[in-house]
């Protein structure tokens, strides 16, 4: 006998929380710095750009039905770099 797994798919709740968490977490890293430190400080660049991408993750499980009905969600965060979103 073969055992599947599935993993059901979390509330939409859940995701949209961790959006707001980790964009949180990006501004307050980069509140009070300025373009030329941001450029200098790859620490931080790292951090940052891997925080969008938690962001984008968060995005693709939110459900079409539910970005319907709330339509302040972009479509599609995930497709989106990070010079588009200056």
């Amino acid at each position: 006998m073969k055992w599947r797994f599935t993993i059901l798919p979390k509330d939409e709740r859940v995701y949209l929380k961790h959006m707001i968490d980790t964009s949180n977490k990006a501004i307050n890293f980069v509140q009070n710095i300025n373009r030329e430190d941001f450029d200098r400080d790859e620490k931080l660049r790292l951090a940052v750009t891997h925080l969008l991408q938690i962001i984008g993750e968060a995005s693709r499980r939110i459900s079409p039905e539910f970005r319907a009905t709330h339509s302040q969600i972009p479509n599609d965060l995930s497709d989106r770099r990070p010079q588009e979103m200056e």
